[in-house]
């Protein structure tokens, strides 16, 4: 989706250039803009992607459980995919604004993305699952007319395989299914997808507000750059650019960058997190419900 806007300068327009304020590619404050736009772009993509993520989960629960069988295979295939994406995403984040401090980012994962991983077997198994679609295999199949995850049909396909310690815990798990219900290896589709939700929300929650101190000192460190320097923003005989900082970053980029500093991307990321702290709830209850009413086999 778009992250930027593109504007093919005329000679007109080329003519305007002269007369604006640009940062050079040589001022020591350009890492200052560098950073803030890096920063507030890949969370925008973060926050498309989990508008994705989020989209086929509606989609989803309104096919849930007599849908064409097709139709839940195509979203959930996409929620999977975009739900290993969000993840992946999430720790290039952290690396690129904690890059001198790796603990930090040791410490996330540890405490967040693995240990969701090492926690939920829903979450380990969809999260393999999206490298199984990805070998062409089918992940959702049908018992009594009801979507689930046929397990055996997972675990003894050809031409795939798990990882050792996930073949072992699956292993272990049809064993203990089988006995039972009588070689009914059949997970609930709907129960295991609910508690995969649960950990992307955990891991999404914990990372906006892990990642929210830094983009706040960015956003303000650009807040000072502009009271220090205000004519960056004014731009002489042309008022309808106020408020828009340019700036060069090399040589050899024939671009012109810039941005609005009237933006505040900490206001998008607060909705973000609000949003998923009520998703998670919800979802919380929905699960903990069926945990207590339902059979997740």
């Amino acid at each position: 989706m778009d992250e930027m806007e593109k504007i093919v300068i005329t000679d007109e327009k080329r003519k305007l250039l002269g007369s604006l304020t640009i940062l050079s590619e040589s001022d020591d404050d350009l890492p200052i803009l560098t950073s803030y736009v890096e920063i507030t772009r890949h969370l925008g993509e973060i926050y498309q992607w989990y508008g994705i993520f989020n989209y086929n989960t509606t989609v989803i629960k309104s096919l849930f459980p007599d849908g064409d069988l097709y139709a839940i295979n195509s979203h959930t295939i996409m929620l999977l995919s975009a739900g290993k994406t969000i993840i992946d995403e999430i720790e290039h984040c952290l690396e690129n604004s904690f890059c001198n401090d790796h603990k930090q980012v040791d410490d996330f994962l540890n405490n967040h993305i693995r240990k969701e991983y090492d926690g939920n077997y829903s979450y380990r198994l969809l999260y393999r699952l999206r490298n199984f679609c990805q070998h062409g295999h089918i992940p959702v199949s049908r018992h009594h007319q009801y979507p689930c995850f046929d397990l055996s049909q997972i675990y003894y396909t050809p031409y795939y395989s798990f990882n050792k310690t996930l073949q072992k815990e699956s292993q272990k798990l049809i064993d203990d299914v089988a006995q039972i219900t009588g070689n009914n290896l059949s997970l609930s589709y709907i129960f295991t997808v609910s508690s995969y939700l649960c950990s992307i929300y955990r891991i999404y929650k914990s990372f906006l507000k892990t990642i929210h101190p830094i983009l706040c000192k960015k956003t303000d460190d650009v807040k000072w750059l502009i009271n220090r320097r205000p004519q960056l923003i004014h731009h002489k005989g042309h008022p309808e650019l106020d408020g828009f900082i340019f700036y060069e970053i090399s040589a050899s980029d024939k671009n012109l960058h810039s941005f609005s500093t009237q933006d505040d991307p900490t206001i998008e990321h607060t909705r973000q997190l609000n949003d998923c702290t009520d998703q998670l709830k919800e979802e919380a209850s929905f699960y903990k419900r069926m945990h207590t009413n339902w059979t997740p086999i």
